[in-house]
């Protein structure tokens, strides 16, 4: 029985990655064939949302009624830049606030008396790359947060409260989702209480 649970499963991701190719977007329910008993999140969603070509979007399967901004976490990477275009457009698409944020983690050595201005520093960057696309998008409620965090989904978590959706990018593409949304996709995935969207 388990073997048999295991092949629909990879048959379903198989289909599913497959069809992603020409898609816009793969929407999955966190829960799916063969489920392990315990887990927030179904290995079907896990492995869509990092192997996918297009974005992921995974609705939790008991999650309220959320009128909250979209939030999307951003970083200096490619993938962060994708994420950030895609929570934009959607929030204008729907008249959805935007909450951008951005965690950053100050090294071993870093004197505290320090951490007050690279907290400054990181907040103005943060504005600085947003202000074209403010610019862009001249009615859309758009706020910035830099967070000293070193746990990302945690940063994006707490920021959160009554997001409606969450948006991050991933890095790269690949067949084990572990080692493809990192830590931050995965922990998203398995305790956001609103849809994730992972964005290639």
């Amino acid at each position: 029985m388990r073997v048999e649970t295991s092949v629909r499963l990879g048959l379903a991701v198989d289909l599913l990655l497959a069809e992603s190719g020409g898609a816009a977007l793969v929407v999955l329910g966190s829960h799916g064939l063969g489920g392990l008993r315990g887990a927030v999140i179904g290995s079907v969603a896990l492995r869509v949302a990092a192997g996918a070509f297009c974005p992921v979007v995974v609705v939790p399967a008991h999650r309220p009624e959320r009128t909250g901004p979209i939030v999307v976490g951003v970083d200096p990477s490619g993938s962060g830049e994708h994420a950030l275009r895609f929570a934009i457009e959607e929030a204008a698409a729907v008249r959805a606030p935007v909450h951008v944020v951005h965690a950053w983690h100050d090294g071993p050595l870093v004197p505290e008396a320090e951490l007050a201005d690279i907290g400054v520093t990181e907040q103005r960057e943060l504005d600085a790359h947003l202000a074209g696309w403010a610019r862009k998008y001249p009615a859309l409620d758009i706020t910035a947060q830099a967070v000293r965090d070193r746990v990302a989904s945690s940063a994006l978590l707490t920021a959160a409260g009554d997001a409606r959706l969450i948006v991050v990018g991933t890095r790269g593409r690949g067949p084990v989702a572990g080692g493809v949304l990192g830590s931050t996709g995965n922990a998203l995935l398995a305790h956001a209480a609103c849809p994730v969207v992972v964005v290639h």
